[in-house]
């Protein structure tokens, strides 16, 4: 059991070594964004968030690495974290990722993800008049 116990935290101590390796190595935004996304599939959000995400300058990219850390928060019914992680987000990108949290929001509740979708382009309808025209499709959609 111990030395499981040392294994573990010597793994972990090398998963917080990679950010600063890769950072002296010179890797650019998008790389960290594929580390960020390999880090949350293993479950290792606080040190994806803490370590890594920070060294994402490019905005695109940490746009697409807090969905790659948002996501998986989703899927484990952690929304407010999810959303928290998300930050702000052009509309059509946050829209985008609620569609990406679909089977998170079943998990819930059935329909649940419907009824997400349907409140959420109804209020984009309020700022885009091209989600106005999407919202009023919804009432027809009885699924995803």
């Amino acid at each position: 059991m111990r030395e499981l116990k040392l294994k573990q935290i010597e793994y972990l101590w090398r998963l917080k070594q990679l950010p600063m390796r890769l950072k002296a190595m010179g890797a650019e935004s998008h790389q960290y964004g594929t580390f960020v996304a390999a880090l949350c599939q293993a479950g290792h959000f606080d040190l994806a968030k803490k370590e890594v995400q920070p060294l994402i300058h490019n905005p695109w990219h940490r746009s697409e690495g807090a969905s790659s850390l948002a996501t998986p928060m989703a899927n484990i019914g952690r929304f407010a974290e999810g959303f928290t992680t998300l930050g702000l987000q052009r509309l059509d990108k946050f829209l985008y990722d609620l569609t990406e949290w679909a089977s998170a929001f079943e998990n819930v509740q059935p329909r649940l993800s419907l009824e997400v979708m349907r409140e959420a382009v109804r209020i984009a309808g309020w700022v885009r008049p091209q989600w106005q025209d999407i919202s009023q499709l919804f009432p027809d959609i009885t699924s995803f």
